[in-house]
This record gives C-alpha cells, structure tokens and sequence, in this order.
C-alpha cells in the first residue's frame, strides 16, 4: 500500500499475514513501513498505518504485530502512539 503526492510515492506500508508466536495464532504484520523524509511529522505514516489495520481487519485478524529495533526511540515513541504496545523483548548476543 502507497501514499503518492502528484505522482511521487511518499509512502509505503508492507503488511501482510504473519504469526504471533507468544499466542500461537496468525495476525497481521507490517513488514516495513517508509515515509519519505521531507514528510515526516505529516500524517502519512499514520494514515499507512490505519491503512495496514483495515487491511488486516478486512482478513479477519484480530491483532497487528511489527518488529522495531529497540534504539529507535523515533518509531518506538510513534507506535506507541498508534496504540502498539511491546508484548516480548528479544535480545541478541554479538559473537
């Protein structure tokens, strides 16, 4: 799904079905979400994410999941906001 102003892509939303391993049950998952810079703060990114909902609404799921990395404290603050809330921290160990 795309956002496009006078023909420019502004925006894109990837989602698709996914599974939620902690519940064991398949949901709705946003693969990647881009918002080209000069937008940022305007709207897109929530209208992409509303767009993504009624999408996995419309397919029957009950729950939306993402993953974030932990050090974007930008996208972490905007989900938040979307009425995401985390649900399992992974952690990972450099070899």
């Amino acid at each position: 799904m795309a956002i496009e102003e006078t023909g420019k892509r502004i925006g894109y939303v990837n989602v698709r079905e996914g599974s939620d391993d902690v519940l064991g049950e398949a949901c709705g998952y946003i693969a990647l979400l881009a918002v080209e810079r000069e937008h940022e703060g305007k709207g897109v990114a929530q209208s992409l994410v509303k767009q993504a909902e009624r999408w996995a609404k419309e397919m029957g799921f009950s729950r939306l999941a993402l993953d974030v990395f932990a050090s974007n404290e930008h996208a972490l603050k905007f989900y938040e906001r979307a009425g995401f809330q985390p649900e399992t921290v992974r952690v990972i160990k450099k070899l």
